[in-house]
């Protein structure tokens, strides 16, 4: 299926304490393309799963960027099924 009006306001939220400003949207793709590895235009065409993932991710680095960044470049963040 795909993301859900609230699990989008979730990502949105948790974007935000990961310290991303509304004005960079480019950067916030980018991040969340990694996490879902593959890339998107829009966090409306993420698939349920993958927002699911996305969000699971997030709060499991403690909604920290610097272990979201080692975790991803450690290859260990979860592909959500499309």
């Amino acid at each position: 299926g795909t993301v859900t009006r609230p699990q989008l306001t979730k990502i949105a939220i948790l974007m935000g304490e990961l310290g991303f400003t509304d004005d960079q949207r480019d950067d916030k793709l980018n991040a969340v393309s990694r996490v879902v590895r593959r890339e998107l235009s829009s966090s409306k065409d993420l698939s349920r799963n993958e927002a699911s993932a996305l969000i699971d991710t997030i709060e499991r680095c403690d909604k920290d960027w610097d272990k979201l960044q080692m975790l991803l470049d450690a290859g260990d963040a979860p592909a959500g099924d499309q």
